[in-house]
């Protein structure tokens, strides 16, 4: 991706995880899930994009501090991204520290009580999950853009110039 565009993604994509983290405001995610129904094809590259780049900064950055299986580091990755998509940009900012030990705290909290839904989902503990944000984003993109989950992530990166 070309500097240039990389930098006005990045304002755009800040932007929707701020509106998709605003429109529930402590409620349930079924306004987020219908926000992303409205949004449009560019608008959902955009906010999967930045949520990705995100994701992958966090789990380098959790890496060099933690050691964890293949597996381990999966799932608290794609737990991370999903309570991304939840709790907007505020989220990514504190669970790096950048805005202080408590708030480091919570995200950690809020991961590892993803991690157990998780589980409790896979082993059969819990009959229901809450729909995956970033599954719910990716399916209606690839709906939208007539395409398989597969082919959605390079359609998404070609439609954003890359």
């Amino acid at each position: 991706m070309s500097p240039l565009l990389n930098s006005l993604l990045r304002p755009a994509g800040i932007q929707l995880l701020y509106e998709l983290a605003d429109c529930t405001a402590g409620l349930k995610t079924g306004r987020q899930l219908n926000f992303l129904i409205e949004l449009r094809p560019l608008e959902l590259a955009i906010l999967g994009v930045t949520s990705k780049g995100l994701t992958l900064a966090w789990g380098e950055h959790v890496q060099r501090n933690q050691t964890q299986n293949e597996s381990e580091k999966r799932e608290r990755v794609c737990v991370f991204e999903n309570k991304l998509l939840r709790y907007g940009p505020f989220f990514a900012l504190a669970s790096f520290g950048t805005v202080g030990d408590l708030e480091l705290a919570w995200t950690n909290d809020v991961i590892e009580y993803g991690l157990v839904e998780l589980e409790e989902f896979e082993t059969g503990q819990r009959s229901t999950i809450a729909p995956s944000l970033q599954s719910k984003l990716w399916r209606n993109f690839s709906d939208k853009m007539g395409c398989t989950m597969e082919e959605s992530w390079p359609i998404a990166m070609r439609l954003l110039g890359n």
